[in-house]
């Protein structure tokens, strides 16, 4: 069950990085502290994330309740204290498979071409499982974009990607911490391939894919990928990851490049996953239609 209610002051500045006092969003901040300080005394766990923004249940589990519940009961009996959950985050590409050409054509480099927009039959969880990482995440820097479920007791205060106070702050104010991430056992990443793991379906606008197919083609010595829009490797990364090794032989370099890009000469830039694919998906266009009758 989802309970809607309206922030009172919508207004939200979200400055861009190329702009004066970047990720400036006054009225975010203060919404996420007005949720935490309400409802934060009559709940045990809370998490802020966007619309945009997909919890996705791994291994055994089905739902973020049970995971929870027995997340706690483990932490409890070895008494290790977890307090705060962190999901590591990636932007996701959209699945050019699931997008349609956009109506109107950019001027692109006095060319007239066209861009892509997702498909309006399709959900922004299929468009958008597309992956440019497999499981887990980087560590380097996917813990930039992180978000966070943490009991409210602990956290007292929270902003966006990072518990900033901490009742252990209070009680040991000069006890050495790493910047933005709370010492053990007060903070533990969770383990993306058995338990849940983030996706991040932000929207590519239509501006940003004009080119594509010259973009997404191989071009020898091209190292960084330029393409857009998701290219999806045709094995799923789950059964890709189960998958031996192949035996040494032949011309590695020509036979690594042909198994990297599809028939039209795209490399291979994003992963999808079966569980979104064939049971979340089919599961949230279901529910859908129900808002349609």
């Amino acid at each position: 069950r989802v309970t809607r209610i309206p922030w009172s002051h919508p207004i939200c500045n979200n400055n861009g990085p190329s702009r004066a006092n970047p990720g400036e969003r006054s009225s975010q901040y203060a919404a996420e502290t007005s949720c935490r300080l309400r409802y934060g005394p009559d709940a045990e766990w809370m998490v802020f994330f966007d619309t945009d923004e997909y919890i996705i249940p791994q291994g055994k589990w089905n739902d973020l309740n049970h995971w929870l519940t027995e997340t706690t009961q483990k932490s409890t009996q070895k008494k290790e204290n977890a307090q705060i959950l962190s999901m590591y985050q990636t932007r996701a590409l959209p699945n050019v498979q699931t997008m349609a050409r956009y109506p109107n054509d950019y001027d692109n480099n006095h060319q007239k071409q066209h861009g892509l927009v997702k498909q309006s039959n399709t959900t922004f969880l299929r468009t958008y499982d597309c992956e440019v990482t497999t499981l887990p995440k980087p560590q380097s820097w996917a813990w930039r974009a992180m978000k966070q479920i943490y009991r409210p007791s602990y956290v007292l205060n929270h902003f966006v990607h990072y518990s900033l106070v901490t009742t252990r702050l209070l009680e040991r104010p000069m006890e050495p911490s790493r910047r933005f991430i709370q010492r053990p056992p007060y903070e533990r990443r969770v383990d993306e391939v058995n338990e849940v793991f983030m996706l991040h379906t932000k929207t590519t606008h239509v501006e940003s894919t004009v080119g594509w197919r010259d973009k997404c083609k191989y071009v020898p010595g091209m190292e960084k990928n330029r393409c857009p829009v998701g290219i999806a490797w045709p094995v799923p990364l789950e059964q890709q990851q189960q998958q031996p090794p192949k035996p040494q032989e032949g011309n590695h370099d020509v036979d690594d490049i042909n198994e990297k890009m599809n028939n039209d000469g795209m490399m291979y830039n994003c992963y999808t996953h079966q569980r979104i694919q064939n049971e979340l998906v089919p599961q949230l266009q279901q529910k859908l239609l129900s808002f349609k009758k």
